[in-house]
């Protein structure tokens, strides 16, 4: 039928339009941009199926494990016996340093949540799962950075082009679903 169309009224329909090379790279980098943000999302994903595993009071404490603030505790204290030996003046500057403010009353929160009484692991099996944790909090940390990255470089492609302005127009404002947000 779409053949007859094309056959019968030519005049009517146009030829699409070829994509430059300009959009050509700005579809491979938002596509691997999208690649990337769902490798960490999986990555998250298998971080939250071992922590639940042997080390729930990290998923109460943190239960968005993307921040900045719970990958930088968790990577200090990646067993519930590490997090036993976690004293207030490291949990701020661990805190300081992942960008949250100096709040005592987050700090008490978080101390007395990684300290609650849970059912705990043998020590081989905690200690197995303590470093697949550190495992994987070793490789979300380089994803983060790398989301980053492609992010910002396909802001700068996207605004090179001709057409951005027009394009940006009806897309309403931009978020970054990866940022870190408070706890």
């Amino acid at each position: 039928m779409l053949a007859n169309i094309l056959r019968t009224d030519p005049e009517v329909h146009r030829v699409l339009p070829a994509v430059s090379e300009h959009g050509r790279a700005i579809k491979a980098l938002a596509g691997q941009h999208q690649e990337a943000i769902w490798a960490l999302h999986q990555t998250i994903s298998r971080l939250r199926s071992v922590l639940l595993e042997f080390y729930p009071q990290a998923l109460q404490t943190f239960p968005h494990l993307k921040h900045r603030a719970a990958l930088t505790v968790l990577t200090a204290v990646p067993t519930p016996s590490a997090d036993q030996k976690l004293t207030r003046r490291r949990l701020k500057i661990l805190l300081r340093r992942s960008g949250r403010r100096n709040d005592p009353n987050l700090v008490e929160q978080i101390l007395n949540d990684l300290k609650s009484p849970a059912l705990r692991q043998p020590p081989q099996v905690e200690a197995a799962l303590g470093a697949v944790t550190t495992g994987l909090l070793g490789i979300i940390a380089p994803m983060h950075q790398a989301v980053d990255a492609l992010e910002e470089e396909l802001g700068r492609t996207f605004d090179t082009h001709p057409l951005a302005p027009i394009l940006r127009s009806g897309s309403g404002p931009r978020t970054d679903p990866c940022s870190p947000h408070p706890r």
